[in-house]
């Protein structure tokens, strides 16, 4: 109920409390302690008028003017506070004196009891209100004052004669008591009052408006976002040792968030330097992934000239076998005989024409080996341009590097075979054309005679040769171009590892690229949340 009412309104509410209690609590207490005084002083008074009543009485027995003790009753009855005395004839009176006056007789318990030897004193509730009741048991004594009780009446001593007894009204005391009370109350409210209104002026001095100035400036420091928000420090109570650690509480929010503003600034440079390097890594994986995709189709197109190289190799062993078949058939008809010079110019024009099938099967063998030379450059190109980007792949590209490298060593090696057997091809060309001039002047000087013949069977013989040498020569172009489709295999494979890791370094970097853009989004809204606040 109290959550939202200010110190102020507590204080006050406290203060005004304490006071009301403060007056109650005062109030009862005069009240129980002037009651209980007056009470007393009543009694005393009471037991005196009552002994003063018995002593007049106690003389009018002496003088005989006991008669009249009525009119002392009656006058004792003026007294505005006695509201009933008399006089409660014992046994042993009555005995002797007879039943006495109205007034004289038992009249209800308490005149009993007080015959009975107790002495009452008590405040009983009347018509007339509060009334202290006192009994006094008269009792038969040989010196009471002065007289002997027990020869005028007869009586023993100790034994109780009659009593004595008073009724005070309380009605007027209370009344005095109450208005005392009211006096000493207000003059304690206005003592109370003043010192609530000095306290409370006091509070609002020392400890309100310090407390107010902080509160204002706590609001202030809360509506602007300002952090270098300070209060002076006026004294070194509590209130100036909250002010002090506010104060300490500021600056070192103060410090704290400009550390995390530099912080929230180097986040932000950092993320957007991520993001960045994380858009080039993928952007690079990507391009690798499709280099090697160019380069595994170029290998696939090589593996396919390969393997058309070794099958013509194959074509033209079997040819050149063939050819030298026929030369040795040609060099048996000639040394068989020279008659059948005819027949040999016809061999040799189906020689001729084998001829030719060698020399265009000679030069389908050099466009070959071109190709195979410009597929060895190609490959020579592509492997450098792929260990470059490997290198500016870093740490990631390396193992693409050392395959790249070795697919340049490869190229370079197949370019210098090739260049190779394009020497030993030429040189093949050649003899054929040679053999094409031997042919022509076999043609033409057949008729000279038969040593033509056995010279012609001498070419046929080294043609012979020579075929067995092309023939060892496309042995070693076949052999090559198995090593060599071997060899375009594992690099095949491996340029398939390495677009396979392409794809796995373009789902890390998409993935640290997702990353950074969050990064630099939360830091970006956490430098805008600092710079909410006010740093200088």
């Amino acid at each position: 109920m109290l959550k939202n009412v200010s110190i102020a309104k507590k204080i006050n509410l406290a203060l005004s409390s304490l006071f009301i209690l403060i007056l109650a609590i005062s109030a009862l207490s005069q009240s129980k302690q002037e009651t209980a005084l007056v009470l007393s002083i009543l009694e005393q008074q009471a037991h005196e008028q009552a002994d003063t009543y018995f002593d007049s009485l106690n003389t009018m027995m002496l003088t005989g003017s006991i008669g009249q003790r009525e009119t002392l009753r009656h006058k004792m009855l003026e007294n505005d506070n006695i509201t009933d005395i008399r006089v409660v004839r014992g046994d042993k009176v009555n005995q002797l004196y007879g039943p006495g006056l109205a007034s004289e007789q038992i009249k209800d318990d308490f005149d009993r009891r007080a015959l009975a030897g107790e002495e009452i004193t008590q405040v009983i509730s009347t018509l007339q209100g509060e009334t202290l009741l006192i009994t006094k048991p008269l009792i038969a004594s040989k010196n009471y004052r002065g007289t002997d009780c027990t020869a005028c009446h007869n009586a023993k001593e100790g034994e109780v004669l009659g009593a004595v007894r008073l009724e005070y009204s309380l009605t007027h005391f209370y009344q005095q008591v109450q208005q005392n009370i009211l006096r000493s109350t207000a003059i304690l409210a206005v003592v109370l009052f003043a010192g609530l209104l000095l306290t409370l002026f006091i509070i609002r001095k020392l400890i309100l408006k310090p407390i107010s100035e902080l509160t204002d400036s706590m609001e202030l420091a809360s509506d602007t976002q300002d952090v270098t928000t300070l209060i002076e420090v006026k004294n070194q109570d509590e209130i100036g040792r909250m002010v002090t650690a506010f104060n300490y509480m500021m600056s070192n929010f103060h410090y704290s968030l400009t550390h995390v503003l530099n912080t929230a600034e180097q986040l932000e440079d950092i993320s957007t330097k991520l993001s960045t390097a994380s858009t080039q890594t993928y952007n690079s994986a990507h391009q690798q992934k499709q280099e090697a995709a160019t380069i595994n189709a170029s290998i696939a197109t090589m593996q396919t000239q390969v393997e058309d190289i070794k099958a013509k190799a194959s074509m033209t062993t079997a040819a050149s076998t063939q050819a030298a078949l026929q030369t040795d058939k040609g060099n048996a008809l000639a040394s068989a005989t020279i008659d059948e010079i005819s027949m040999l110019t016809t061999q040799l024009d189906h020689v001729v024409d084998k001829m030719h099938l060698l020399g265009e099967q000679t030069n389908n063998v050099t466009k070959i080996l071109g190709v195979i030379n410009s597929i060895s450059e190609q490959t020579n190109l592509l492997a450098l341009n792929a260990a470059i980007e490997a290198a500016r792949a870093g740490e990631s590209g390396r193992g693409f590097a050392v395959v790249a490298e070795e697919v340049r060593a490869l190229a370079i090696k197949t370019n210098n075979s090739t260049k190779e057997i394009q020497t030993i091809v030429s040189s093949l060309i050649e003899t054929s054309n040679s053999s094409f001039a031997a042919m022509d002047t076999a043609k033409v000087t057949a008729a000279e005679g038969a040593i033509k013949v056995s010279q012609l069977a001498d070419m046929l013989n080294e043609i012979a040769r020579e075929m067995e040498e092309i023939n060892k020569l496309n042995d070693s172009v076949a052999e090559s171009s198995a090593t060599q489709q071997t060899l375009t295999t594992d690099i095949q494979r491996n340029i398939e590892t390495i677009a396979l890791h392409s794809d796995e370094t373009t789902v890390v970097a998409t993935h640290a690229s997702t990353i950074s853009q969050e990064l630099l989004s939360h830091s970006t809204e956490l430098l805008a949340k600092v710079k909410e606040f006010k740093l200088s």
